[in-house]
């Protein structure tokens, strides 16, 4: 199991204290991001793209993960996208949830190439442009 590095569970436990996670929780909390990071890195997904996440919750049911604990791994890593800027924070932090979207248009993303840069994070590797082709006139 991946090791989530020291300075992302720091501020990813600040996040916590702030959405005021009560401290039972928080062990949970730092858990499904620990699962969701490992599951990024083991299966190519960008962790810092929200169209990862369904993926990850689909493994969660075919694991047999009850509903409430999916729905305690969406607040952990809507608050994870927050951080990373993935989704903007809203006004009010009681609102710690992934953005509606279906199921169908979260599959349509496609991950991006991955590797692990000096911090264990995922980074994204630049696309490299393909040829053009000679059109017929």
């Amino acid at each position: 199991m991946l090791k989530v590095p020291a300075s992302l569970s720091g501020a990813f436990e600040t996040q916590l204290g702030q959405r005021k996670i009560p401290d039972q929780q928080r062990r949970d909390f730092h858990k499904w991001l620990r699962f969701y990071i490992d599951f990024c890195t083991k299966y190519a997904f960008e962790p810092k793209l929200t169209a990862s996440f369904a993926p990850f919750d689909e493994k969660l049911q075919r694991k047999g993960q009850s509903e409430n604990q999916r729905q305690q791994a969406r607040r952990a890593i809507a608050i994870y996208y927050r951080m990373v800027g993935a989704i903007k924070s809203p006004s009010t932090p009681a609102s710690d949830s992934l953005p509606k979207k279906s199921l169908a248009s979260m599959r349509l993303a496609e991950p991006s190439p991955v590797s692990s840069d000096q911090t264990g994070l995922i980074t994204t590797i630049p696309e490299i442009p393909l040829p053009q082709l000679p059109t017929s006139h």
